[in-house]
């Protein structure tokens, strides 16, 4: 329930380019100048952190197998998400595949 959240600037270019056509204030944070456009306010204080990690998670789910190992992110987005995952997968030496419950890419280090 965190929702995603952009700036007034980028959501109008997004309208423009005919994209986020399912994008309201009702699943959305817009963010001004002066503050938040909405009127609802956060549902939790903590929640554009939470949008944050429901982006990495949901972005390494793309590898098709579960990680076994911690990541680390600050200022991260969908693009470095991309990039990383492009990395580990050409070098296979930061990974592996184990049996752990199910088949799991593990992170070496």
């Amino acid at each position: 329930s965190a929702r995603t959240f952009g700036f007034l600037e980028e959501v109008e270019r997004l309208r423009m380019a005919n994209l986020a056509r399912g994008g309201s204030l009702e699943n959305a944070i817009v963010l001004t100048r002066d503050g938040m456009l909405n009127q609802e306010p956060l549902r939790f204080d903590n929640e554009f952190v939470r949008h944050k990690i429901l982006d990495i998670i949901g972005d390494f789910a793309l590898l098709g197998m579960p990680i076994i190992g911690k990541v680390f992110a600050e200022r991260s987005g969908h693009a470095l998400h991309a990039a990383l995952m492009s990395k580990l997968i050409k070098d296979s030496s930061a990974w592996q595949i184990t049996e752990h419950a199910h088949h799991a890419f593990r992170l070496s280090g």
